[in-house]
Order: structure tokens, then sequence, then C-alpha cells
């Protein structure tokens, strides 16, 4: 959702975008059907066309992200779900010889937020704080373990832009850290939860 709304107010509410959707989980599929509303909703000019796509054939992601654009060639966003069909996207808009293409990403980590700071076709990047995330899984392990009930765990994420990528440091120990989404005080909350801290 976060790419949606980004897409419809970076296109003033005239996207016209290829989603690249990851056909190899409900859960990959679920996320493009739950965005689709706020387009129709909010975005009553924008064009979507959604494009089934596969992470288990990574070699040809590049030459059907190619044939994407030429099917659409008014397409001026593309949209692919997770960073492990990045580079092949890159390269297939490259094939394309199509330009003005913004290129966005969920699952982000520094290679997707690398080529955002160097002013590549990627135009969005949305991040989930995987240092918290490991903190609520762990959470739920010991629920399972203690055989308490579930709650639901909300993982902070956060979308990146040319307008506030310079606010983090684009490394591998900010990422590990959390330090792109703030402090970690929640660990010690965590750890008195489970009655170690």
């Amino acid at each position: 959702s976060q790419i949606a709304w980004w897409m419809i107010a970076n296109s003033k509410g005239k996207a016209n975008a290829i989603i690249a959707e990851e056909a190899d989980s409900p859960s990959s599929m679920q996320y493009v059907t739950d965005s689709l509303p706020i387009y129709k909703k909010y975005c009553p000019g924008c064009t979507i066309t959604v494009k089934k796509i596969t992470a288990s054939t990574n070699s040809l992601l590049a030459s059907a992200t190619s044939s994407n654009i030429l099917a659409n060639p008014d397409a001026t966003y593309y949209y692919t779900e997770f960073e492990d069909s990045l580079q092949p996207t890159v390269q297939g808009i490259q094939q394309s010889g199509k330009s003005g293409i913004s290129l966005s990403v969920a699952g982000g980590s520094v290679d997707g937020l690398g080529l955002l700071k160097g002013n590549s076709v990627v135009k969005a990047v949305v991040v989930v704080d995987q240092a918290y995330a490991g903190w609520a899984l762990t959470d739920e392990i010991l629920r399972m373990a203690t055989k308490s009930g579930p709650v639901n765990e909300t993982f902070p994420s956060r979308l990146f832009t040319t307008q506030n990528i310079s606010s983090i440091q684009v490394t591998p120990a900010a990422q590990a850290s959390g330090a792109w989404f703030g402090n970690s005080s929640y660990q010690s909350d965590f750890a008195k939860l489970w009655g170690v801290g």
C-alpha cells in the first residue's frame, strides 16, 4: 500500500503502472490484491496493469520485464514486489530501451536503497525493520512454547524516496541494527515481557 500511495502522489494521480506480482505464494499475490482498491478509489486517473512473474525462474525475469514494458508502452511506473527480482527488473527495463520508467520495490535492503541513493531507475523502496521482526517472531515462538495465545505483531516499515534517502546510512550495519527505524528501546520491553530483563 505504501507504494500505491507514493505512486499516486508522485504521478499526481495519473500513474500508468505495471505491477509485477510474484505468483510464488498466496501472500505475495494478496499484497497486490490488497493494494488495488487504493488505486481504484483514490486514483481514477491511474492505469494499473498487473503482470504475474515468478522468482523461481530468475533467469527469465529480465526478459519478462522487457516484454511487460513493450506490451504496455505508455507505462511510466514499474513495481516489482521483492528485492530478489530487482536486479533482473533493472536489466529488463534497460533491455526494453524505454526511458522514463520509475521503478519501485518492497522488501528492500541495502541493495535497493543503494540503487535509490545512486540516482538509478529505482525511485521508491519500502523497507521492513528486520531487527524488530526478529524480536517479534521470537515473541511468537515463545508464546507457542508457553501455550499462550498469539498476538498481532506489526512490523515497522518505511518508504524511502529521493526526498528522504539521505536521512539514513545505507550500510549493512545500519540495516542489521534497525537504525533506519529509530532506537532499539523495544528490545528491553520484550526482555521484560519474557521475564529476562
